[in-house]
């Protein structure tokens, strides 16, 4: 309810992130929309609720997404211009200063925005569109990325939305406690269930560039491209054989700024144990720092 996801199992939180289903616990247009979608009956009430949110949503603290989406939804109830308002959106985020707060939230919101409002196509390319890109962020964080979130991704946002009203409420009022117990299991389930190895893949500009030609229809190039990939497999494997993992040594003690259960932040670098093993990243970095 709150976007604090350091109470998440790590397990469901790195099931979360090969499925790219973060988003579902990060207040935001989800959320906001759903709780909206409540007050279809009126209009009036609808805009009286989004500028008593618009009040409140500069005591938000650090959920900046949910704070664009109402300002969003602020802006475009007076200029009724879509392009207008996400334009105004953007720009006033970057007038306080909510990029340098945080880059990586400005701009997934900026993108993911964009590609929903302005994309036309039907519905199943959109989705397409979204599952590309999302790939696309995993490539550039060089983190692995689940096939299944192709799937499972649209089909749990539109489950939580629809849920979301009765969990906020439920929530507040300390109601129906056991019902949403059960509901948060279920999902739990669901995600760790989703996340096999054998769907889980390390994106590549290939791939990439393979499901943009999809998208597209482009099926001559997409033979083609697959006759590339095929003719080159036997020397991509020889490669990959001849370049096995190195593991490197942590940073010496004496550059330990500070230490938890599983993390260790040294002065250029923190890591956080997986497996047995520490995995490291550069900081600082808008984009997450170099995997080590």
């Amino acid at each position: 309810m709150t976007g604090e996801k350091k109470y998440l199992n790590p397990k469901t939180k790195r099931a979360l992130k090969h499925l790219s289903l973060l988003h579902l616990f990060t207040p935001s247009g989800l959320h906001f929309s759903s709780i909206l979608g409540l007050l279809f009956f009126s209009n009036k009430l609808k805009i009286i609720f989004i500028f008593l949110a618009l009040i409140f949503s500069f005591k938000l603290g650090p959920l900046y997404a949910l704070q664009r989406v109402i300002w969003f939804y602020a802006l475009n109830s007076i200029l009724k211009s879509t392009k207008l308002s996400f334009s105004m959106t953007f720009l006033l985020s970057l007038v306080v200063n909510q990029y340098e707060l945080s880059p990586l939230s400005f701009l997934f919101s900026f993108i993911f925005w964009f590609i929903i409002m302005f994309y036309k196509a039907s519905s199943v390319n959109k989705i397409f569109l979204l599952f590309i890109t999302q790939m696309s962020i995993a490539l550039i964080m060089g983190s692995s990325f689940n096939l299944l979130s192709l799937v499972i991704n649209p089909s749990l946002t539109v489950l939580i939305t629809l849920v979301f009203p009765f969990l906020l409420f439920s929530f507040y009022l300390d109601i129906f406690n056991q019902l949403r117990s059960s509901i948060y299991n279920n999902l739990e389930l669901i995600i760790n269930y989703c996340d096999f190895d054998i769907f889980r893949i390390t994106p590549s500009i290939f791939i990439i560039l393979i499901c943009l030609l999809i998208l597209h229809k482009k099926r001559r190039l997409i033979v083609m491209s697959f006759l590339i990939l095929s003719f080159n497999k036997n020397n991509n494997e020889t490669l990959y054989r001849k370049n096995s993992e190195k593991i490197y040594p942590l940073a010496p003690h004496v550059e330990v700024l500070n230490q938890k259960i599983r993390i260790i932040n040294f002065i250029d670098r923190r890591c956080r144990m997986r497996d047995f093993n520490y995995f490291c990243k550069k900081k600082p970095s808008t984009l997450g720092g170099l995997s080590i």
